[in-house]
């Protein structure tokens, strides 16, 4: 059998995410991997653990703005996986592993991003579907480039010096109305007619400051993020 020795980090991105799985299968999967790899980590007695959430496990309901420190609301099992899984790993002694880290990801865009509002958008746009926008006039940034999430990592991993146990918002610098992220899309695809419908739901920004000034996180931009995920110049 192939033995891995002398491994310092692991950088967990292994999950299974609605809706190619149904929530239940999600949440049974999701526990099943991370204790795995949980298990696996305590037995090598890593150095470096990186893992990557998901804003999913603030709820359904998030808070106007959300910060890490929000309690979460009305947990989808997807959700709930994800919070368990953390809480599972922050119980690990510190004496065997040593550094845990935590990005509770908003959407991430790149070439096969899938399963969100902005990746859904770029689907219709690009088959010229009848787009039907609501929230024209509110705020968002919860998304984020996955080469600058790479670049973001890398970053981590050279800094030594950040060592303990924590959990930290990833998403976009200064959010942007739901309007002009449209109109780059339509500035993308040529497509004019977009129809904004009266009726709101529920929106939230994400709190970054944490990751910012703690942990150097670059503040790109929610237009740069999206410009660079449709290739804009």
């Amino acid at each position: 059998m192939y033995q891995i020795n002398d491994i310092d980090t692991i950088i967990h991105c292994a999950a299974s995410t609605p809706p190619k799985y149904s929530q239940n299968q999600c949440y049974k999967n999701n526990r099943n991997i991370d204790d795995l790899i949980f298990s696996f980590a305590k037995r090598k007695k890593i150095n470096n653990f990186i893992y990557l959430s998901s804003m999913s496990i603030y709820g359904k309901k998030k808070n106007e703005i959300v910060k890490e420190n929000n309690s979460p609301k009305k947990l989808d099992l997807y959700g709930l996986s994800k919070l368990n899984s953390e809480k599972k790993l922050l119980k690990i002694s510190n004496k065997v592993i040593k550094s845990i880290l935590i990005l509770r990801l908003s959407s991430i865009l790149g070439k096969n991003s899938h399963s969100t509002f902005l990746s859904n958008l770029k689907r219709d746009f690009s088959k010229k579907k009848e787009i039907q926008i609501k929230n024209k006039s509110k705020l968002f940034n919860g998304c984020f480039h996955i080469n600058d999430l790479a670049i973001f990592i890398n970053k981590l991993l050279k800094n030594s010096e950040k060592k303990g146990r924590d959990f930290i918002n990833i998403a976009s610098f200064k959010p942007v109305k739901l309007e002009k992220i449209v109109n780059l899309f339509k500035k993308k695809y040529q497509i004019p007619k977009v129809t904004y419908l009266k009726k709101t739901t529920q929106t939230y920004i994400i709190d970054v400051n944490k990751a910012i000034k703690k942990y150097k996180l670059q503040k790109i931009t929610t237009e740069k993020t999206i410009k660079k995920y449709l290739e804009l110049n």
